[in-house]
C-alpha cells in the first residue's frame, strides 16, 4: 500500500510538482495517521491538496500544520511561525513564496473565526489554496 501511495505522489498541479510538499507532508501524515483515526483516503486527500472533507481528514491536516509549525494544538501559530512554516514548504516555488504574507494577512483573521482547531485547518486550507493555486 505504501508503495502505491509513493507512486501516486507523483502528481502534477499546474505544471509545478507536488514533489517537495509530499516528501515534507506524508511522512507527518503517517504519523499524524493514529492520532486522527484517519483512512489511507484521508491522507491521500491530504498529500494531493484535495479539499478535507472529513473530520478526519480536516483533524489529520491541523496535526499536519502543527507538526509544521503553522498551528498549535488550539489554533493558528503567531503570523511569524506561519510565515516561516509556509516559507519552508513552498520553498521550491519563488511564486507560492511571494504569496505567503498575503496568505498570512488574508488566511489568519478568517481562520481564527472558526470554533475548533480541526475547522481552523480546513479553513487555512482553503484560504490558502484560494490564494496560491
Amino acid at each position: 500500500m505504501r508503495l502505491l501511495l509513493a507512486a501516486s505522489l507523483l502528481v502534477l498541479v499546474a505544471g509545478e510538482t507536488l514533489e517537495w510538499f509530499q516528501y515534507k507532508v506524508a511522512p507527518l501524515a503517517e504519523e499524524c495517521k493514529e492520532e486522527t483515526s484517519a483512512t489511507e483516503d484521508d491522507i491521500r486527500k491530504v498529500l494531493e491538496r484535495q479539499d478535507p472533507d472529513t473530520r478526519a481528514s480536516q483533524c489529520l491536516l491541523a496535526c499536519v500544520y502543527r507538526r509544521l509549525g503553522g498551528m498549535t494544538r488550539s489554533g493558528l501559530a503567531s503570523s511569524d511561525e506561519l510565515r516561516d512554516s509556509l516559507l519552508e514548504l513552498y520553498r521550491d516555488s519563488a511564486y507560492k513564496q511571494g504569496q505567503v504574507g498575503l496568505i498570512v494577512d488574508r488566511c489568519s483573521p478568517a481562520v481564527e473565526q472558526q470554533p475548533d482547531v480541526c475547522l481552523k485547518a480546513r479553513k487555512l486550507f482553503e484560504c490558502i489554496r484560494e490564494n496560491v493555486y
